[in-house]
């Protein structure tokens, strides 16, 4: 609009002066008035105007080299606000878009099939070899899943987690469970990882549009809801989408969901269980166990809780508050008491753990060989790379250290012998099968001639008869723990429990604890 208005202007003036002649005007005025140099003045400005034009033209000229640069770099804004940087395949904000495009039900193309990929060992890469390594291994693992649908839509949705979209056209001329395991044998080959070789696995959930109505994001979940059976089957599995899947995974979310608010409004506490001396039948410990008093209804699990902690990213806040509550509960405790707190497998692989227990213990004020860190033997075999760096250490705090569930079939005599393990706790699946069967008992005195082979004392769990401890007792277990002597109660009443087991310790027999101090134990 602007360029009309100027040149309408122009060319109204130049009809103005070729109607009154104004050149010729300008030239007798200049004739008459020689002496004013007038012809030298316009030179000059013909010559300035000449030069005014070229200035715009190279003005012009640059304008559209950075209108160029500018619609470039706004292409690669959207680019990199679509695609993942590292693998270059397309992001989640892309799939929200190209969901809306795409027409899942009765679609042109056919059958789509949607397949959501995990990996199955990122992060212990990550944990081991660094991020650079875990780096390398996305790009490889984008790199086989082109490979493998070249034809079709391969997503990033973030860490380890892919999805591919792909046309029944665009597939594999096979059945697609054949094709997926074919995928997870390829993402399951060795990748060089800067003279490292790593071979970590992956889990398939499969989803298709079999329902007229179905939207791609419900394509989605359900390829979710498969590939969390697929994961909770074990490594390397595949699962194709079945409707049960997607009401138990719903349920689970919302299970997960109040997991959160409780974690967020604190109301997991810590509950007590006592160890006692299975001779003397003093108290000698006791066990922090976590308990959501408040839920009425569907039970939480311990062990359902702490995974979900985990899922969420909040177990080591949880974790460390856990501690601290527990810690400040049991300061007007007897001192010869130990405080027993277990380690979820997420809070194993922080390479920072020593530290953080320190800074708590510094900072309450409790002292070191009070505490007994807890350590499953799941956990240690999935992160005994980092554990064999984080309980050394825990251990030259004066912290001791206790293997927790042993016999579970995870760990070996090696691996047990180099731990700084002061403590050993026998799994309690193992003392349930001495009363089902005579092979349980010998499996279980066994376990317990191993762990006296290495001179460590000796806890049984899960003792709730007269008849377990008499033969725990028996087999070698200097120490029990179970339903027998008291379930996991909550702070308020942990102090009467101690009261009434103390009532034995004032009798005259010799003190007992599992802290090194005045102990038959022997940690020192």
């Amino acid at each position: 609009m602007e360029a009309i208005v100027i040149f309408t202007t122009a060319f109204a003036l130049w009809l103005i002066a070729a109607e009154h002649d104004l050149f010729e005007i300008i030239l007798e005025f200049m004739e008459d008035h020689e002496d004013w140099e007038l012809d030298e003045l316009i030179m000059a400005l013909s010559f300035a105007g000449f030069g005014g034009f070229v200035f715009g033209a190279r003005r012009l000229l640059e304008l559209g080299r950075e209108l160029k640069l500018r619609k470039k770099a706004e292409q690669r804004s959207t680019w990199l606000a679509h695609h993942d940087p590292l693998t270059h395949l397309p992001n989640r904000r892309y799939l929200s878009e190209f969901s809306k495009n795409l027409h899942v039900s009765n679609h042109s193309a056919g059958t789509i099939y949607v397949l959501a990929v995990d990996l199955d060992g990122f992060k212990k890469v990550n944990d081991l070899l660094g991020h650079d390594a875990g780096d390398k291994l996305l790009e490889v693992t984008a790199d086989r899943l082109r490979q493998s649908y070249p034809k079709s839509t391969v997503f990033r949705l973030g860490g380890d987690e892919f999805l591919i979209v792909a046309l029944k056209s665009e597939t594999p001329n096979t059945d697609q469970r054949d094709a997926a395991e074919a995928l997870v044998r390829l993402l399951n080959k060795p990748v060089d990882l800067f003279g490292v070789s790593a071979e970590v696995g992956a889990s398939i959930g499969i989803a298709t549009n079999a329902s007229e109505t179905a939207k791609l994001e419900d394509l989605l979940f359900s390829a979710d809801a498969a590939l969390y059976y697929a994961k909770r089957a074990g490594r390397n599995n595949v699962a194709c989408f079945e409707p049960f899947m997607r009401e138990d995974v719903s349920k689970r979310a919302a299970r997960q969901a109040s997991v959160r608010t409780a974690l967020e409004e604190n109301k997991l506490v810590p509950y007590f269980q006592p160890i006692l001396d299975l001779e003397t039948g003093m108290v000698v410990g006791v066990e922090v166990l976590t308990r959501w008093p408040e839920n009425t209804g569907s039970p939480f699990s311990t062990q359902e809780i702490i995974g979900f902690a985990e899922e969420l990213g909040l177990i080591l806040p949880f974790s460390e508050h856990l501690l601290r509550i527990s810690i400040a509960n049991s300061k007007e405790w007897p001192q010869e008491l130990g405080l027993s707190f277990n380690l979820g497998p997420a809070m194993l692989s922080d390479k920072r753990l020593a530290e953080r227990i320190e800074s708590i213990l510094r900072e309450t004020g409790f002292a070191p060989s009070r505490l007994i860190i807890e350590v499953s033997e799941a956990a240690l075999h999935l992160h005994y790379n980092t554990a064999s760096i984080t309980l050394p250490k825990l251990s030259a705090l004066g912290i001791r250290i206790a293997l927790d569930g042993y016999g579970a079939g995870h760990s070996n005599l090696r691996e047990l012998a180099r731990m700084p393990f002061d403590i050993i706790k026998l799994d309690r699946l193992l003392l349930a099968e001495t009363v089902q069967e005579d092979i349980g008992t010998s499996v279980f005195e066994s376990y317990v001639k191993v762990i006296k082979g290495l001179e460590k004392p000796i806890v049984a769990i899960g003792i709730e008869t007269d008849a377990q401890k008499q033969l725990a007792q028996k087999l070698g277990c200097q120490f029990g723990q179970g339903h027998l002597f008291s379930p996991a109660v909550s702070e308020a009443d942990i102090s009467a429990v101690l009261k009434t087991r103390l009532q034995t310790e004032s009798s005259g027999h010799q003190d007992t604890s599992l802290n090194g101090e005045a102990s038959p134990i022997q940690l020192d």
